[in-house]
């Protein structure tokens, strides 16, 4: 491989890492790190300094990056969020963007709306950039609220919608072909989407595959992920459709697959993503463009911005209106900062305006001014809407309690079953160790002992630390008002630990009445409920109550089934 390709390659990396820095010190992150990285892309490309090129090798990144970008975007689709009038008033709202689009495009001098060129105009300006806007949400807090789920419904029909326009009326083959390749990818995802059980069944083992690796080299399920994304990109490039048509479907896929999803896969996707391969594909985005027809036309830039406010924000704040419960004027600001959010537009020009130069219906002057005025869509909109927030706007909505509430649960039971093995091989270990005495041994089998003393040791604090992080999250988890209930919970869970363990140990010691005693001693030490802060337990609980005769238990179960 050539130096070049690494000089290249280090002026990319080098932006990624700057940009964020650059991004924080904006107050209220009122600069978007993508603009910043479209920026230094221009900077170290050949229209400033000359520094990188591109290439093979970084056009294979470039690619991934897009891919990685639709995969992400794909993942956060909330297809219950789409059933209901949201998702309905979302649909429409396009609707009305590619009806005022054609009409935009009919009476522009030079340029049909039927025309691959007019198509690629149309789309670009119906298009909202979902994965360009979920950091920017999140980095905000708004991911959670009502605004910010109307946001990612209209997001989420403003990408989906115009990659299946882009790649049926766009490809290289004949629309008939396309629409029934398109078809086929959507089938694929309804048919994975629509089978309740398969998919349950394909989560539950991709949750096993998740705890087999998750903190292992392994890391089983971000290859699947990553594998599922590869190949569907390949599947797309084989059929000479655009790679962001797979990756889409990936992550709608893989979110399918995995119902409730999962933070720590999620985690590391956007670690992968965001932490490399989508700056380069905005870097190089900024790298590519050509300057001098900016220059020479700057106008149009600012026109198609004022178009993207027209044809893409004007529905989408009628349907926002429409959509939020709140008095009229919280109501009408709530839906004019989700036109603003909505009315952002990057990736989706990029990969519409890379479709039609590629096939040679729109030149690349006229492209690079497209994604100007995307780049440009990217840094006023969400700038415009943050001045507009509200303390109201942050209201969580309802269903997202619900199901974080639940998620968190999920986490806390995984937390239980974690506890319970670890301080399971704690005691046996502690066990193990107590017969033996150290002043009998020979030096070098002495210092062995003491050594895995010492780490059993530090097994029996890590233990410990997992039990007060269980109360910990369970206090986090719910409100005040709910938290006796709940510490009755973990109190008598810990009581159902202490008693499983007992017997299992018994069984397994059946014919050792004193490793019984020093097991269950042990035992006792590590699960009695002075782990959970005396405070905290529900009245009539304290640490000298290790047992619970049946009925209370019976009585408690019956409180809470009345809570």
């Amino acid at each position: 491989m050539h130096s070049s390709v690494f000089i290249s390659l280090l002026a990319i990396v080098a932006v990624a890492t700057i940009a964020p820095i650059f991004s924080f010190l904006v107050p209220k992150r009122l600069l978007p790190e993508s603009v910043v990285l479209v920026a230094g892309g221009v900077i170290i490309g050949p229209a400033v300094l000359d520094i990188a090129h591109m290439g093979n090798e970084i056009e294979l990144l470039r690619e991934l990056g897009l891919g990685f970008l639709f995969l992400l975007a794909g993942f956060e689709v909330d297809v219950h969020g789409l059933k209901g009038r949201s998702g309905k008033l979302a649909a429409g709202a396009w609707g009305v963007s590619a009806i005022a689009a054609f009409v935009v495009t009919a009476f522009m001098p030079g340029i049909s709306p039927f025309s691959g060129e007019g198509i690629a105009f149309s789309l670009a300006m119906t298009a909202t950039a979902l994965g360009t806007l979920i950091p920017i949400l999140r980095d905000r807090d708004m991911l959670e609220t009502k605004v910010g789920k109307s946001i990612i419904n209209h997001g989420t029909i403003g990408e989906l919608f115009p990659i299946l326009a882009m790649a049926i009326l766009l490809g290289v083959r004949g629309t008939l072909l396309n629409a029934m390749l398109v078809l086929a990818f959507l089938v694929i995802a309804i048919v994975i989407g629509t089978i309740p059980l398969r998919v349950q069944a394909a989560g539950q083992k991709l949750v096993k595959i998740i705890h087999f690796g998750a903190e292992s080299t392994a890391q089983t399920t971000v290859r699947l992920t990553v594998l599922l994304l590869v190949a569907l990109i390949t599947v797309a490039s084989l059929f000479q459709l655009d790679v962001v048509l797979g990756a889409f479907a990936a992550g709608f896929i893989v979110r399918q697959a995995l119902p409730q999803g999962r933070r720590e896969l999620e985690e590391k996707l956007d670690g992968i993503g965001y932490g490399f391969f989508i700056p380069v594909f905005f870097i190089t985005t900024g790298m590519e463009l050509e300057l001098d027809g900016i220059k020479n036309n700057p106008i149009a830039a600012v026109i198609f911005v004022g178009l993207l406010m027209l044809v893409r924000g004007t529905p989408v704040f009628m349907a926002a209106f429409l959509e939020m419960d709140s008095k009229f004027f919280t109501r009408f600001r709530q839906a004019l900062r989700i036109a603003t959010y909505s009315s952002t537009s990057l990736p989706m020009i990029v990969a519409v305006t890379s479709v039609a130069v590629s096939s040679g219906v729109m030149e690349a002057g006229t492209a690079s001014t497209l994604v100007v005025a995307g780049a440009a869509s990217v840094l006023i909109m969400p700038m415009l809407g943050a001045l507009m927030e509200n303390k109201k706007d942050s209201e969580k909505d309802d269903s997202t309690k619900v199901r974080s509430a639940q998620q968190k649960a999920h986490e806390a039971r995984e937390a239980v079953e974690s506890t319970r093995k670890l301080v399971k091989e704690a005691a046996l270990a502690q066990l193990e160790a107590s017969e033996v005495d150290p002043d009998s041994l020979d030096e070098e089998t002495r210092e062995t002992a003491l050594k895995q003393r010492e780490e059993l040791a530090q097994m029996m604090a890590r233990a410990q630390a997992a039990t007060e992080a269980l109360a910990d999250r369970a206090h986090e988890m719910f409100p005040d008002s709910d938290w006796e209930t709940i510490a009755h919970r973990v109190h008598e869970d810990r009581q159902v630990v202490l008693h499983h363990l007992e017997d299992q140990l018994k069984n397994e010691l059946a014919n050792d009445k004193a490793a019984q005693e020093a097991a269950r001693e042990a035992i006792r030490a590590e699960l009695k409920p002075h782990a959970l802060p005396d405070h905290l337990l529900p009245h009539g609980h304290h640490s000298h109550r290790h047992r619970k005769d049946a009925g209370s238990v019976e009585d408690s179960s019956k409180e809470r089934k009345e809570s």
